[in-house]
């Protein structure tokens, strides 16, 4: 499977449930894999431990 987001999104749509339901686990892996390379981003720029952004709704 790749880790190409775009290819992930559509097969997490796709009507095979197991199909889905492994893209679904790869998207997650990937976000939680951006979400610790912005965090030590910002922890290198200087920002105090680990703050939740406001969302923006």
């Amino acid at each position: 499977m790749t880790n190409d987001l775009a290819t992930l999104m559509r097969q997490a749509q796709d009507d095979d449930p197991l199909l889905a339901l492994h893209a679904t686990t790869a998207l997650r892996r990937e976000i939680e894999r951006l979400e610790a390379v912005q965090v030590r981003r910002a922890r290198v720029a200087g920002w105090p431990g680990r703050r939740s952004p406001t969302p923006s709704a």
